[in-house]
């Protein structure tokens, strides 16, 4: 039976959201750095599970996972502090420990606990050899340093896991009675008792319902991308096909604002290897903001060519422009040039651009002057491996 204690250090592991994840930088860094500091064959990050021990990261070992039983790591938490065992097989708690007598042959273990802040013991920065031997003070110091190291990497890693998940349910809980407003409104749209004060009134609770969720839409897909967990999916598309499909559905928004946009794609490239639909997030967001802020009966270009090893998108408007001062604050999320009393938004729109931008090793820039009109380039690498 499970003790109190035991059962609370596997809720503390539990909510790391950690088990079973794939590889990860940070922790395959301190496993190869333990690895050469301390001079041996393997290093692990080693988490204690409740009947196994898993391996976050894995230097010189290619098994996943071990039984508990034979775990030096569940030892090692379970005594609360720094594990050193010279020769395996003149130590009774491990003599006869099957990692001792077979592959991988343990003969001397160093471990480090990796505690929680409230003191549970989730496993061990660890390093193994099949030689006996001893760790230099400085070595020892090292590795314990590099603990610590490991530790602030899972507090980093569960609260990112937990601004993820509590953004995804408040936004999901935002989402869910807006969708009711919006359905009651659209039943009350149908009476034929309306007259044209109150039908209007109810349009209008319809536009700020679908408004309202954009918004939360836009404001999780800038968390899900700022906390790096935007996955990009490359596939080699018909340039043309692409910017055409793009072009006529921003033409119709252009027709209902009075305005018309000229769509220059003959220096494009016949194919381009993207995330096409995220291309298209930013590509849109772009041309719906010129539709934002440009006077009525004015044209708005988007030109696509090839520079140099790049394709270039760049969106032209003869609006308002926008002041130097601002030319990098406008990319930073929930700011806002213009009141939103004035012109409604929600400042997330050319955050998540430049976030899109960027995790395709690409940049996004602004070229404008106030009263000048405004031009947005998009510059991204015409050579992806394609999935």
């Amino acid at each position: 039976m499970v003790n109190q204690q035991e059962q609370s250090r596997l809720r503390a592991l539990s909510s790391l959201y950690i088990l079973d994840t794939l590889p990860e930088e940070s922790f395959d860094n301190v496993a190869r750095l333990a690895s050469q500091i301390c001079n041996t064959p393997i290093a692990l990050v080693s988490l204690v599970d409740r009947h196994r021990q898993w391996f976050k990261a894995a230097v010189g070992l290619d098994a996943r996972e071990t039984s508990r039983e034979v775990s030096f790591c569940s030892v090692a938490i379970e005594k609360g502090e720094t594990l050193v065992v010279e020769d395996a097989t003149k130590d009774p708690r491990f003599v006869n420990n099957e990692l001792v007598l077979s592959d991988p042959n343990i003969r001397f273990y160093a471990g480090v606990p990796l505690n929680t802040p409230e003191g549970f013991g989730l496993g061990t920065l660890c390093v193994i050899d099949n030689r006996p031997r001893k760790l230099e003070e400085n070595q020892l110091q090292t590795l314990e340093v590099l603990a610590t190291v490991t530790e602030s990497y899972l507090l980093l890693r569960r609260y990112k896991i937990h601004n993820e998940l509590m953004s995804r349910f408040v936004i999901h809980d935002i989402r869910n009675p807006l969708g009711v407003i919006r359905g009651t409104a659209e039943l009350m749209l149908e009476s034929r008792e309306l007259n044209a004060v109150n039908t209007a009134k109810l349009q209008r609770v319809i536009n700020e319902s679908d408004r309202a969720v954009s918004i939360a839409s836009d404001l999780m897909d800038y968390l899900m991308g700022s906390q790096g967990n935007l996955k990009l999916r490359y596939t080699q598309i018909n340039t043309s096909e692409f910017l055409q499909e793009l072009y006529a559905a921003n033409s119709i928004k252009a027709q209902l604002t009075k305005h018309k946009i000229i769509l220059d794609k003959e220096t494009a490239p016949e194919y381009l290897a993207t995330d096409a639909p995220l291309l298209r997030r930013i590509i849109d967001n772009l041309l719906d903001n010129a539709l934002k802020y440009s006077p009525a009966e004015s044209e708005i270009t988007l030109r696509v060519q090839s520079r140099e090893k790049n394709i270039v998108f760049t969106i032209e408007d003869n609006g308002p422009g926008i002041p130097k001062e601002y030319h990098q604050s406008i990319f930073e999320p929930h700011f806002r040039l213009i009141p939103d009393h004035v012109r409604p938004g929600n400042g997330i729109g050319l955050a998540f651009c430049r976030l899109i931008a960027e995790a395709m090793n690409g940049q996004i820039h602004v070229l404008s002057a106030e009263g000048e009109g405004t031009k947005f380039e998009v510059l991204l690498p015409l050579a992806h491996n394609v999935q």
